[in-house]
């Protein structure tokens, strides 16, 4: 029998890299980007210590993950302060680590977001932009923010097009997400400088006669869009037409992983929310969704193995094809060197009909 490793806290089996392996194909590929993850194996992003953003760190690494954004949750200005001042202390105090996940930046989902499009964020505490409390968020942050989802349709001009230039002066990538704006307000918003769309097809409307943000979206040259790759959050159906459509260089596959990921049968904290893995997903007590139940280099593996069956395509050639949503596309979406990912090498064992994560490749 091969030997085998496994994380105690992730129960993710690995492969040793000393064990035999069969005749099939090993591919090696950059390690993987996750832009939207608030947190997994019951650690929560908005309340982790450093030692816990540490070891949340080490277990992405371990889990193939070359580097990630932590990401927010909508909650009131104080609470929110508090949480980018432990991340962002946490970030730019970090040694470099080749065995752990790298942090990109901090990616601020909400509070400037529409209640009619809230998602899981708590409604009570979704507000209206104020480039003010920006300023303060950034300063608590360490200024560490790096993507900033927004409805930015819902600002004033003037508004919009301060955030922008200031966006841009810092290096923050500006996100139209959680809205329910028209095909016409989003192109606006999109022509004013953004440049990402956040986990399109989740809280944002569409109708085949009026197809909102993705109808603007889909096929822009200049935007990025996120897509959750858990085979729930989207239909299999509408994720490879969004690959198609849009084109794999400019999608970024995503997680979007709760605290709740990683456990069994446990209800953990995501910032005020109570939540509970089933089902593959994260969810409130009510059942309704919360955030994604499976990290991303295993999603990406169930994904490719199950579009296998459904298309008849070779496992090997549909790796290939849709590497780079998960690798190089997420760093360019923040004009960010592609090398980054590359910290990491991932072994990948192919057959015609499936592959398997087998774990970092052995330095």
């Amino acid at each position: 029998m091969p030997r085998r490793l496994t994380d105690v806290k992730s129960k993710r089996t690995l492969r040793s890299p000393a064990a035999p392996l069969s005749a099939s194909r090993i591919i090696e590929s950059s390690g993987v980007v996750d832009l939207h993850f608030h947190g997994a194996f019951g650690i929560d992003i908005m309340r982790a210590d450093s030692s816990e953003l540490d070891e949340l760190s080490r277990l992405l690494g371990n889990n193939g993950i070359a580097a990630f954004c932590p990401t927010t949750l909508t909650v009131s200005s104080d609470k929110l302060k508090g949480a980018l001042d432990r991340i962002g202390a946490w970030i730019s105090n970090k040694k470099p680590d080749t065995a752990s996940a790298v942090p990109l930046g901090i990616h601020l989902e909400g509070p400037f977001i529409s209640a009619r499009a809230a998602g899981a964020h708590p409604p009570s505490s979704i507000r209206p932009f104020s480039m003010g409390e920006l300023l303060e968020f950034w300063e608590a942050s360490r200024r560490k923010l790096k993507i900033l989802t927004v409805a930015a349709d819902e600002f004033p001009k003037a508004e919009l097009n301060k955030l922008t230039q200031w966006a841009l002066k810092n290096g923050v990538t500006l996100s139209l997400g959680h809205t329910q704006a028209s095909e016409t307000e989003a192109h606006r918003v999109f022509e004013q400088g953004i440049t990402h769309v956040t986990h399109a097809w989740n809280a944002l409307r569409f109708h085949h006669r009026d197809p909102g943000v993705l109808g603007a979206a889909m096929g822009r040259p200049d935007v990025f869009l996120e897509l959750i790759l858990d085979q729930i959050h989207v239909s299999p159906a509408l994720m490879r037409w969004t690959c198609a459509l849009h084109g794999i260089n400019r999608v970024c596959f995503v997680s979007d992983c709760a605290p709740a990921a990683g456990t069994r049968n446990k209800e953990v904290s995501f910032g005020p929310l109570s939540i509970h893995l089933d089902e593959g997903a994260a969810r409130l007590p009510d059942g309704s969704l919360a955030g994604g139940g499976t990290l991303l280099g295993h999603a990406f593996e169930n994904w490719i193995n199950a579009e296998t069956r459904r298309s008849g395509e070779s496992a090997q050639a549909l790796l290939k094809k849709y590497l780079p949503a998960l690798t190089s596309a997420p760093l360019k979406s923040l004009n960010l060197p592609t090398s980054l990912s590359s910290r990491h090498k991932l072994r990948w064992k192919c057959t015609s009909k499936r592959i398997e994560l087998l774990g970092r490749s052995p330095r």
